[in-house]
């Protein structure tokens, strides 16, 4: 059963980075599934640290905690876990969809 809409609000300032984020996330998601079929359990645990990484610096959250799920659990070399966490992945990839955030649009970054 796909999952309602996600919709994350974004920095406005790297608003346009955004589709080109979630086209190398969905990549590196493939890249996971793949892993998977070897199982490549050292590669895993590096794309999810990657993405635990990336993703909250862009406003993705739950995506940044997914990754450090599957990081943990290919540490712990579990691979059925993995394959849940990628699933979610897949299916939060699916289904988000993003704005930029109206709230943020009038502040100003204090120069040190």
């Amino acid at each position: 059963m796909p999952l309602p809409d996600v919709i994350v609000l974004v920095d406005p300032e790297i608003a346009d980075l955004v589709p080109g984020f979630l086209t190398n996330r969905r990549a590196e998601a493939q890249a996971m599934r793949r892993a998977l079929t070897e199982p490549d359990l050292k590669g895993l645990a590096r794309l999810g640290h990657d993405l635990r990484g990336c993703a909250p610096s862009y406003g993705f959250h739950e995506l940044g905690r997914l990754g450090g799920e599957v990081e943990s659990a290919a540490q712990r070399g579990n691979a059925a876990e993995v394959e849940s966490y990628v699933s979610a992945i897949e299916d939060y990839l699916a289904a988000v969809r993003w704005a930029p955030d109206p709230e943020m649009e009038d502040e100003q970054c204090m120069d040190w």
